[in-house]
């Protein structure tokens, strides 16, 4: 395993690189892993042909979405789960490829498997709802898309209510993008009104959702393309009210650029969001929040970053599991660059240098403008994926370039929102390991007109344990995970206490609480008749005020919840009845309930708290 680097000067740093060449690659697999595709020359005035991962047929690997040319179909490629493909197109009910330029994934109806949306340039854009076995059915009518130029979808939670919105990015200088607002209840969506203040008319090729002021409400980050003419990459600040302002100029995140595509982590390991933002020649740009200032600084210079030629996809990943994370630009017909994170402050002011030419990622010359990374064989190894759009038939539309690198040890979360929308998108994660803090938020609609592995992945270098991972869930759920052994994919449940049943005069119903990383801990199934919430020192709150009816149920045995107090199982599910006693004085009443995970290492003592649902005694 390698451990974490120290910064080394240029040419040392090259010279270790250069004798670790032949023993850390990224390796073309793309025949062998059935993907090879004939090529299709784009029409005139089409940048881009996207491609798309997801875990469509729930089988626990990532499947691939191709888009072709006219009437040929859109292409879903099977994974068998070890980066081998089957061509499975027939039945999925895919529509044809037609000018389809961009894809997103989302499960935008929280019902457990991804859905997926296509971008159009000379069509309305499709909605295609996955029936949860990789075949789609066409949703357009539930009223979300636009009949222009749409580069990309970026999905998230913009009010908080547990559904996922989105907004399209429109590559129009006449109409302004697009957001929508999921109604929740099966109808569609609903657009914002240009009152809301995000309908930029700019040539949007992409955009961001981000948290940057870490107030719980996840804000906006436009990519413009022409933006020294028409509107300038921009960042709206989410008021709570379905309305943003434009804070650009006092965040020092407006740029006049050709802008492309983009993506953002804390690249640092400073808490920070950073945002990379990739441009025709001369440079890219490298926004670093600064939390000193509340603003951002323009790094690119100082870091060796510029790119120099024409970028269009960029993402973040730790290629080598160490810890940092490192950048992969993908270059019109020059060679990408992997930017290596050199691991450390960004006082240093140290260069970022292109490893690429060691690491064989991306040293194919084409024309090209998307790439996907991802983990294709769950190897906890980041993959990339290539799209070319040049139209040398002989050549593959793809290459698939699977990372053989040496590599540290590292962890995989997948996340399943219960409160919060299905996938967790905006969640926020803090994991500690190894000495390290490290930050990243669950993104959505980065890179540029494709959907990436949306799974969240630490590298931990030599760690042989994870300290803690700290999660705030879109929802305001903390959750809390200690000791977690690495080298795992790992599902995370949102912690969630539910009611079923009917409360009235002698019944009886069941509470059910569900406290992943919790197992070991006592709980207690708190109850009171008095509204209202308890603010403590840190921060927190509880969502109810204690009264007679809370002392009695914190009592262990006590006769309204007989296991409403106890030791969380390994499970980290528990159930205990809600035993209404026979008074018909007592209709009306109104129980108001919250779950408590009791730890003494814990501010307040206490690790978790799960709101619950008021309940009316009928």
């Amino acid at each position: 395993m390698r451990s974490n680097r120290s910064a080394l000067p240029a040419a040392a740093f090259a010279a270790v690189l250069s004798s670790l060449a032949g023993a850390q690659q990224f390796v073309d697999t793309t025949t062998a892993a059935g993907l090879f595709i004939p090529a299709e020359q784009l029409p005139f005035g089409i940048g881009a042909r996207g491609s798309a991962v997801g875990d469509f047929d729930l089988d626990g690997d990532l499947d691939l979405i191709v888009a072709g040319l006219g009437a040929t179909p859109i292409r879903y490629f099977e994974n068998d789960g070890t980066a081998t493909f089957t061509d499975q197109t027939a039945g999925t009910g895919l529509p044809a490829s037609g000018n389809a330029v961009s894809f997103s994934v989302a499960d935008y109806d929280n019902d457990g498997d991804p859905d997926l949306f296509i971008g159009r340039s000379d069509a309305m854009d499709q909605l295609m709802e996955n029936t949860g076995n990789a075949t789609f059915i066409d949703r357009s009518s539930y009223g979300v898309g636009a009949a222009q130029y749409t580069y990309g979808a970026s999905w998230a939670d913009i009010n908080n209510d547990g559904w996922l919105d989105v907004h399209l990015s429109v590559w129009d200088p006449w109409n302004p993008s697009h957001t929508y607002i999921n109604n929740g209840n099966g109808t569609g969506f609903t657009r914002l009104p240009a009152s809301a203040g995000v309908d930029e008319v700019s040539m949007t090729l992409a955009a961001i959702w981000l948290d940057y002021n870490e107030d719980g409400l996840i804000d906006l980050y436009t990519i413009n393309d022409k933006g020294m003419d028409l509107h300038p990459n921009s960042m709206y600040r989410n008021n709570g009210d379905l309305t943003f302002t434009d804070v650009s100029v006092p965040t020092n995140s407006q740029a006049e650029m050709w802008a492309m595509g983009a993506d953002f982590t804390d690249a640092f390991n400073d808490g920070g969001q950073d945002i990379y933002i990739t441009d025709g020649p001369p440079d890219h740009k490298f926004l670093v929040w600064d939390e000193g200032a509340g603003s951002y600084v323009h790094a690119e210079y100082p870091l060796g970053m510029t790119g120099g030629w024409d970028g269009w996809a960029c993402e973040f990943f730790d290629y080598d599991n160490n810890g940092w994370q490192d950048l992969y630009v993908t270059h019109e017909d020059t060679p990408n660059p992997l930017f290596e994170n050199p691991g450390v402050p960004f006082s240093t002011q140290t260069p970022w240098p292109d490893v690429n030419q060691w690491y064989n990622a991306g040293g194919t010359v084409r024309d090209m403008a998307c790439s996907i990374v991802a983990d294709f064989d769950n190897d906890g190894r980041d993959d990339i994926l290539e799209i070319f759009r040049d139209g040398f038939s002989t050549l593959s539309a793809v290459q698939l370039l699977m990372n053989e690198c040496i590599a540290g040890d590292w962890i995989k979360l997948d996340f399943q929102g219960v409160t919060s929308n299905r996938d967790g998108i905006g969640a926020k994660v803090r994991l500690f390991a190894n000495g390290m803090e490290q930050f990243q938020t669950v993104r959505n609609g980065v890179g540029f007109a494709s959907a990436t592995d949306q799974r969240v992945h630490f590298g931990l270098g030599t760690a042989n344990n994870i300290d803690r991972i700290e999660i705030d869930w879109p929802s305001g759920q903390r959750q809390v995970l200690t000791n977690v052994a690495p080298n795992q994919i790992l599902n995370v449940v949102e912690p969630s206490f539910t009611w079923t049943g009917i409360a009235a005069s002698g019944t009886t119903s069941q509470f059910d609480l569900h406290v992943q990383g919790d197992e070991g801990k006592t709980y207690a199934m708190a109850l009171g008749a008095t509204p209202g919430v308890m603010p403590l020192p840190s921060g927190r709150v509880i969502p109810m005020v204690f009264d007679p009816i809370t002392t009695a149920t914190l009592q262990i045995g006590n006769p309204l919840t007989p296991t409403g107090v106890g030791v969380v199982p390994p499970s980290g599910m528990v159930s205990s009845n809600l035993v209404i006693p026979v008074d018909p004085n007592i209709s009306g009443v109104v129980l108001f309930n919250t779950a408590l995970v009791i730890d003494i290492f814990e501010p307040e003592f206490l690790r978790t708290i799960v709101p619950g649902t008021p309940i009316t005694i009928q």
